[in-house]
Formats: structure tokens, C-alpha cells, sequence
């Protein structure tokens, strides 16, 4: 197994230190089918603007290769095959989506799954590029408002498949992080009155400049003594 070099200065210490000025990158480019909602959007230029006034230098950022089609297509692959060794001693009592995904696996082949592997080990070389050009990806946390309790199973029993569809639609810009190996933290930085946030990506084995950015902000911006509305805390 790889395991990476150990920081030179521990991580608890990095997040108490300021960065420097780095290269921010704003980007709005989900990974599955998602349209960003406007109010996401505008949050995540309110945390720029702040950024900037942190002496940071904010420019737009792609990630060269990330197209939804083709990572759906393979993400998909990977993903049913989490479950499918399980021993389940009655499949009748598994959610219709659990049930569709190890179906799926136990009909695939080999070939299917070493090649969606490849693919996605072979593409995510082309998008480690974006952190040539800036030292962290900031993007909003959730593309999508938060849907209403419930609401992801809605529909399961005539389509199985869509509470991932919709589980992907929330998770969009954050799963991106989670297929390259790369560090990555969600911060409530701007105040609003429904649950966003923004996320701060790192290049790879560069956590101690996210939890130094992340520290930054903090300190700058505190959040500690915000109170979700309705709730009696």
C-alpha cells in the first residue's frame, strides 16, 4: 500500500498558521447531472470577494476532462459493486436502489469493471492539470438547495434508480475530490439562511494548505456562534 510522506509540520499546527497568498480557482462544473443553483452560485462569489479581501487571487478554473456523461457512466460501474460481496440472508428486505445496484454488480463482468477502473485512473491524470494552474478549487459545497426530508426516495418502487440520480445531484462537486484522492473541506463561510457551503480543494498531498486556508477563513469569518433557524439551541 502507498502511504504518503508524513507533513513536515502537523496538521493541528497548519491550520493555526495563514497560508500565504495563494491562487484560488472558482469553479461551477458538477461532476454528474446537476444545474447550479443561482443562490449556490452566488455564494460562492460572496466567498471569493472575501478571499480576495484576504489578499488571495481569485481567477475561474476548469478541470480539463471532467465530462458528466462519461463520469456518470463509470462512477455508476464502481459504485454498484460497494455491496455486492455482502451476505444478505433475505434480498426482499433491501431497498429497491441497494437491491438494483448488486443486481447490476453480479451481472457485470470482469472486463466492464477493469476497464471503467482504468478509464477513470487514465482520465483523472488530465484532471489533476486544473492544480497546475491554482492552489486550491473553490466551488459550493451542494450545487442544489436541500431538498425536503424524504424526498430522495420518493419514486423507488417505478425506478430504483432514483434516489442515486438525486444523491448525485447533491453530491456533484464534492465527489470529484473523492475519486482523485485529494484533500478537501466544506466551510459554512457566508451567512445565509439555508444550509450552503463552500468547498475548498487541494492539490494532491496538499491538506496542510487546505486546513491553512480553511483556518484563515475562520478565524477571519467566525461561524461558531451561528444557530441553524427553527432549531431551540
Amino acid at each position: 500500500w502507498y502511504t504518503p510522506p508524513r507533513p513536515e509540520v502537523p496538521f493541528r499546527e497548519r491550520a493555526q498558521r495563514d497560508p500565504g497568498r495563494l491562487r484560488i480557482g472558482l469553479n461551477l462544473q458538477p461532476a454528474f447531472a446537476a444545474q447550479v443553483n443561482p443562490e449556490a452560485e452566488a455564494l460562492l462569489r460572496q466567498a471569493a470577494d472575501l478571499l480576495a479581501d484576504l489578499g488571495h487571487e481569485v481567477v475561474e478554473q476548469r478541470v480539463p476532462g471532467l465530462d458528466q456523461e462519461w463520469f456518470t457512466t463509470r462512477f455508476d460501474i464502481l459504485y454498484a459493486t460497494g455491496s455486492a460481496d455482502c451476505v444478505v440472508t433475505d434480498e426482499s428486505a433491501i431497498e429497491p436502489l441497494n437491491r438494483t445496484l448488486r443486481e447490476a454488480a453480479r451481472e457485470m463482468d470482469a472486463m466492464t469493471y477493469v476497464t471503467a477502473i482504468l478509464d477513470l485512473q487514465i482520465r483523472s491524470a488530465e484532471m489533476y492539470r486544473a492544480w497546475d494552474e491554482v492552489d486550491v478549487l473553490l466551488t459550493p459545497t451542494n450545487p442544489v438547495l436541500a431538498p425536503r426530508i424524504g424526498s430522495l426516495w420518493e419514486g423507488q418502487e417505478a425506478d430504483p434508480w432514483l434516489p442515486l440520480r438525486r444523491a448525485e445531484e447533491t453530491a456533484s462537486l464534492t465527489v470529484l475530490a473523492n475519486m482523485l484522492g485529494l484533500p478537501a473541506i466544506s466551510v459554512p463561510l457566508v451567512e445565509r439562511d439555508v444550509p450552503l457551503g463552500v468547498q475548498l480543494i487541494g492539490g494532491r498531498r496538499q491538506d496542510g494548505t487546505v486546513l491553512a486556508l480553511a483556518g484563515q477563513l475562520e478565524r477571519a469569518h467566525p461561524w461558531r456562534h451561528r444557530k441553524p433557524t427553527g432549531l431551540p439551541l
